[in-house]
């Protein structure tokens, strides 16, 4: 059970001034967006917790669909419910350890990992299930369907979730505002956000790189993948986004 502190950087300075002067930061400030914790819990928790056991947390009022989000894309946990505290607002949120994942993980994996080696078919299968991807979208946005069709071409399976909100699942998959597009995929545990060229992100998944949080193309460059206008192509850096904060250009498109 768990209180962690969940305050984004804009709501620090709504704080109480009581609580500005005589608590620690430490107590309440969550991040950017007031979300480090959680991804922090779903990344290293379930290694803590007996399987099948429970987590619960309180999260700020505005923060259940991305705290839910951010658990949904971990394969570890099964969400069990949210509750209201008593002003009818959503407050408390459960999860569970799930029992057959970490089980397989532990004793079914390994005997996988051995028969890949001796089945090429095997490992065909599993490189298309690393392409499947969850596409977060307005619905009437034209270059986001262009570039989910690029994607299609170049092998992935794309399941496109139109929302009205796009950017409550940019900041629970952790990305940057100032590298914010149109739309928010996610993949193989990978975001990518705007319009990244498919051999950028087939080349991230190759490299199973443990480093990088996801792959961004700031604001809509023309000549993109879904953003192209005749011969016109003008120059943009694909951004590499590391789970540590930093970043770097990854790739080059001139």
């Amino acid at each position: 059970m768990s209180n962690p502190p969940y305050v984004s950087a804009d709501e620090m300075n709504e704080l109480p001034r009581e609580s500005q002067q005589y608590e620690p930061r430490a107590a309440f400030y969550g991040g950017q967006y007031g979300l480090d914790f959680y991804r922090l819990f779903a990344e290293r928790l379930y290694t803590m917790i007996t399987p099948g056991g429970y987590l619960i947390m309180e999260y700020g009022w505005q923060q259940k669909n991305a705290v839910m989000q951010i658990f949904a894309v971990d394969p570890h946990w099964e969400l069990i419910g949210t509750y209201q505290d008593i002003n009818g607002k959503d407050r408390v949120i459960t999860f569970r350890t799930t029992l057959l994942l970490l089980i397989a993980g532990a004793v079914i994996m390994p005997v996988l990992h051995a028969a890949n080696h001796k089945s090429a078919d095997k490992d065909k299968s599993e490189d298309k299930g690393n392409n499947e991807m969850i596409v977060y979208k307005d619905p009437n946005c034209g270059c986001c369907k262009k570039w989910v069709e690029h994607m299609r071409q170049n092998g992935f399976v794309v399941k496109e979730q139109n929302v009205s909100n796009v950017q409550q699942y940019k900041e629970s998959l952790g990305v940057p505002r100032e590298m914010a597009s149109c739309h928010t995929a996610a993949v193989n545990g990978y975001f990518v956000e705007g319009h990244v060229p498919a051999e950028d992100v087939i080349r991230l998944i190759k490299s199973k790189s443990a480093e990088i949080k996801g792959l961004a193309v700031p604001g809509m460059p023309t000549g993109s993948p879904g953003m192209e206008q005749g011969f016109r192509k003008d120059p943009y850096d694909v951004i590499a986004v590391k789970k540590n904060g930093q970043s770097y250009p990854y790739q080059s498109h001139r």
